[in-house]
């Protein structure tokens, strides 16, 4: 499973710098944790500032070897005010346990959906997919118990393996000033549309490719073209 690859190559470019972190324990709940606005010390993505989270697989493990956990910017102790922010999870998955068909698109849209089963205690995250963002509001009580993103890595890694295909993830946050948060907000539309397109293939296998609304996204993707017409067998 490489269709997703050049977009992963570009996102790991883009957060060149990134500095690795040591997972570390935290506390999690059993559901999204409700922090008001009197508890929250700030938010991370919220309005006017930007943010995005995506999660993409790959079967190349050139770029996705291990668990690791790297941060671009500040951390959770030394952010001060809301900011823009981006979590960008890279999934290495064993192929043969991705399926085919309708199993194979489950499987990736099981994976994608994770960050909608990660509770971290003090780190509550909303998610609108009609506007495409993903933003965090962190408590006051979560910063004085000395939460960051070494705690909040840990837990995503660990909810990533609950998928059987996974194999090893790597997870970066980014919540640097200068950083260009609508690119990864443009790959992470892309991201979206090349599995829609997926989808559309293995339920449309006897289509006409000339007429094909989705047409240009099979051109321009390596190996989309050769999972049609391999599902046309």
């Amino acid at each position: 499973m490489r269709l997703y690859d050049k977009i992963i190559s570009e996102l790991l470019t883009q957060t060149e710098g990134k500095r690795k972190l040591l997972p570390q324990p935290w506390e999690k709940t059993d559901a999204n944790e409700m922090i008001f606005n009197s508890d929250k010390a700030y938010e991370l993505g919220c309005a006017p500032h930007c943010g995005v989270g995506l999660s993409i697989i790959t079967g190349n493990e050139e770029l996705c070897n291990d668990d690791e956990l790297y941060l671009l910017g500040p951390d959770l102790q030394e952010i001060k005010a809301d900011t823009s922010y981006a979590r960008i999870a890279i999934v290495k998955v064993n192929e043969a346990l991705l399926g085919e068909a309708n199993e194979l698109y489950k499987q990736i849209r099981n994976i994608e959906y994770t960050r909608y089963h990660f509770y971290p205690k003090g780190f509550m995250m909303r998610i609108s997919t009609t506007k495409d963002s993903e933003s965090v509001r962190v408590s006051k009580q979560a910063i004085e118990n000395k939460i960051g993103f070494a705690n909040v890595g840990k837990l995503l890694i660990e909810e990533f393996h609950r998928c059987k295909a996974v194999e090893k993830v790597t997870i970066i946050f980014v919540t640097k000033s200068d950083f260009d948060y609508e690119n990864v907000k443009k790959l992470s539309k892309s991201t979206n549309e090349l599995t829609k397109t997926i989808d559309h293939i293995l339920k449309n296998v006897t289509m006409d490719c000339d007429i094909c609304s989705l047409n240009k996204i099979c051109s321009e993707v390596e190996g989309l073209r050769e999972l049609h017409f391999g599902a046309s067998k």
